[in-house]
């Protein structure tokens, strides 16, 4: 509920404080004296979009600041999720700067406008000329039966069906897409996978060239070879030979003297890695084959390597593997994709009987509350001054599913009793509008807990009894949940538990400005007389406020 209202340069008013109750809190005063700018500070506070020329004085900020009460069971992670701190008063404030900007706040925090939104949705119910428009949508008559069906469950578990559906259905589209182009690839892509599959892609380019070379040079590298051995240990004066001896020698000569050692142990050295290399000559000449054919196709397999890495724009053959790797995952997929296809096909099918099952019910529950509800709209008509008006719910069923389920929702009226229904646009006047409204949500209130009801042009165009009927049925309501009702009517007005008077006055340099008084008993008993008979109003009169208020 709203606790307090302060309102500081905003429009006609320089300053202006309002304490509300829980209930139904009446506003008062002449026409022009600024009632509705009270609404239009609230709906700014609460996000609306804003003129520079709200200010009442243009060199100075306009702050308005609302105190609410919030239930914490319903608002503490909410908060959280917008990274605010929750208090169950909560203070919210936004300013409009001189320069035309606006910032907003709760609990002293910075806040964006989309929160003041979010918050306005759930806490507050603008009941004004616009929002009768909106009894005119589809959408906003399949709301109002769903919420006096209490039916939010069953339309959660519909609406999860169809999301599923929805998603598998998009799921199933991009498969068919991904089909029908990977199908005109799939030739391409196995002609290349099978050119690359040709290939045995084991050594890298560098290495079979350096092979290929080897082929080349066979009978040079053998000659090579040959010749080395020879002077390495061929002859009496090969190498080793020679290396045997100047060890033999120095080993004689250096008998028993120490600091020739390292000598002889280098030329030993010397000796065993001469013997290695004799060793690893015979080895590699013993590997090295004199094959034309095999160098021919070895030179193929290189030649055909090296137009594989220029054609896939690569530089190495281990980039052709991962080449030849994706393209094998490709074809396999599209090998897949049927199988995939089937499987959500089936999924697909599984929800789409689900979603009807659940509409089906959803219909039946929705046809049971659309009687009730015409059955208590009817029977509330005649208390709200529309004695001969119908109101018929009409189900039929939707040519295009949705998200809402099967059924698309109309809400006829008939001025006559039932004679002739039409779609409310059609027949009903703006009062009458207005005064339907009141009557669903009055319905609804018994229902659920309602947001607290900001009420502007209630009465337009009622008086008399049907204005003391309206009254009493706002007080029932306000039972329920807090009002906030300006009226122009005596009857409606003494339904209040709390009255507020709004009148303009001077200020000392000579502006209009409008301010806000809370008044007392005897005060009402005056203002609810002067709504009755005038300025001054009569004895009579004020008996007759009086005892509109014993009521």
């Amino acid at each position: 509920m709203l606790k307090s209202l302060r309102i500081s340069n905003f429009a006609l008013i320089n300053k202006l404080e309002l304490s509300l109750e829980n209930g139904l809190n009446i506003i008062t005063g002449e026409t022009g004296a600024g009632k509705s700018v009270i609404v239009g500070a609230i709906s700014l506070l609460m996000g609306e979009r804003f003129d520079r020329k709200v200010l009442y004085d243009e060199n100075k900020k306009c702050v308005l600041e609302l105190e609410v009460e919030l239930n914490p069971i319903i608002w503490d992670n909410r908060f959280k999720s917008w990274d605010l701190d929750f208090f169950k008063n909560t203070i919210i404030r936004r300013e409009i700067l001189t320069n035309g900007r606006s910032r907003s706040f709760i609990n002293d925090t910075p806040c964006k406008t989309s929160i003041l939104k979010e918050i306005k949705a759930a806490l507050i119910d603008i009941h004004q000329q616009n929002q009768v428009l909106s009894l005119y949508k589809t959408e906003h008559q399949l709301n109002l039966l769903d919420n006096y069906g209490e039916l939010s469950t069953i339309n959660q578990q519909f609406e999860l069906e169809y999301n599923n559906w929805k998603i598998e259905l998009d799921a199933l589209e991009n498969l068919k897409i991904k089909w029908a182009q990977h199908s005109k690839d799939r030739d391409y892509w196995q002609f290349l996978y099978e050119e690359l599959d040709k290939l045995e892609l084991n050594e890298e380019i560098t290495t079979l060239e350096s092979d290929a070379l080897i082929l080349e040079n066979a009978e040079q590298l053998i000659q090579g070879f040959n010749s080395s051995k020879f002077l390495m240990d061929g002859s009496d004066q090969s190498i080793i030979t020679q290396l045997e001896q100047i060890y033999s020698h120095l080993s004689s000569s250096c008998n028993g003297v120490e600091n020739f050692n390292p000598l002889l142990e280098r030329i030993n050295s010397l000796i065993i890695e001469a013997k290695d290399l004799m060793f690893d000559f015979e080895e590699k000449e013993g590997q090295i084959e004199h094959n034309p054919e095999k160098l021919l196709l070895l030179r193929e397999q290189i030649d055909i390597i090296n137009r594989l890495l220029l054609k896939h724009q690569v530089k190495t053959v281990k980039e052709l593997k991962k080449i030849k790797l994706d393209l094998e995952n490709k074809i396999v997929d599209i090998q897949s994709y049927k199988e995939k296809i089937t499987l959500i096909e089936k999924s697909i099918d599984q929800y789409y009987k689900n979603i009807f099952k659940l509409g089906n019910e959803l219909s039946s529950k929705r046809k049971t509350a659309a009687l009730n509800l015409e059955k208590e709209i009817n029977s509330l008509l005649p208390e709200v001054g529309i004695t001969y008006g119908k109101i018929k719910v009409c189900i039929d069923k939707k040519q295009k599913l949705s998200k809402r389920g099967l059924d698309q929702i109309s809400l006829l009226f008939s001025p006559d009793n039932g004679n002739k229904f039409l779609p409310m646009e059609k027949i009903a006047s703006g009062g009458e509008m207005s005064r339907l409204l009141l009557s669903i949500k009055f319905i609804l209130s018994k229902k659920s807990l309602l947001p607290t009801m900001l009420m502007d042009e209630i009465d337009t165009g009622i008086s008399g009894e049907v204005a003391k009927k309206i009254g009493v049925l706002l007080k029932k309501m306000g039972e329920r949940a807090q009002l906030i009702c300006i009226s122009h009517l005596p009857q409606i007005s003494s339904k209040g538990k709390a009255h507020f008077h709004v009148f303009k006055q001077s200020d000392a340099k000579g502006f209009q400005q409008t301010l806000i008084k809370t008044l007392s008993n005897e005060e009402r008993i005056y203002e609810l007389a002067r709504m009755l008979s005038g300025d001054k109003p009569s004895k009579s009169a004020l008996n007759n406020a009086e005892e509109l208020l014993s009521y």
